[in-house]
């Protein structure tokens, strides 16, 4: 395996070859990525391991792994939520979308179109399909945010007159009550 992950190359004469790559990505190479996780002063590198290689039946295809532990707005309580994404990857690669169609389901189509292939690009992709659509903590570790306006309950303050709840000011309708005891 190789450490470097080139830029773009030759997806086919990869695969004739057997070559392989694994190593660490940082944020910063993945924007679409970086664009949904939380920043934090020291950001988690994504790790990758990428086989390329031919079937049984000589067909040119990818397969590998993708672990990051990325951090993610909560859309329960809003705090910082912290999501192991483990990922692998079972690609084939082809050269039309009819190509695509023959390939067996535990396969996922590369549709290489310029005999050149972004790999960085791929891992990104993977990434953001595997992230969740509603990211969250487990059931009962948060709970949702305060609300800061005042309750709307009433209670009765020591004159007898409705007050919310948890504030020492009347209620403003309080007076209509009041109003409607005298019409009675």
């Amino acid at each position: 395996m190789s450490a470097d992950l080139p830029d773009s190359f030759d997806p086919w004469r990869t695969a004739n070859s057997g070559l392989g790559f694994s190593g660490t990505l940082a944020l910063r190479q993945l924007p679409r990525l970086a664009a949904v996780v939380i920043a934090c002063d020291d950001p988690p590198g994504v790790s990758y391991r990428l086989s390329f290689g031919r079937d049984e039946t000589g067909r040119a295809m990818v397969t590998g792994q993708v672990n990051a532990c990325l951090r993610l707005r909560c859309q329960r309580c809003l705090e910082p939520v912290e999501i192991a994404v483990d990922a692998s990857l079972q690609w084939g690669l082809v050269r039309t979308e009819q190509d695509a169609a023959q390939l067996p389901d535990e396969l996922d189509p590369i549709v290489v179109t310029d005999d050149r292939i972004d790999p960085i690009a791929l891992i990104e992709d993977e990434l953001l399909l595997v992230l969740p659509v509603v990211p969250r903590h487990d059931e009962g570790c948060c709970r949702p945010p305060g609300l800061e306006a005042p309750s709307l309950l009433l209670g009765k303050d020591s004159a007898g007159s409705n007050t919310a709840v948890g504030s020492d000011t009347p209620h403003p309708f309080a007076i209509l009550s009041g109003l409607k005891r005298h019409s009675d």
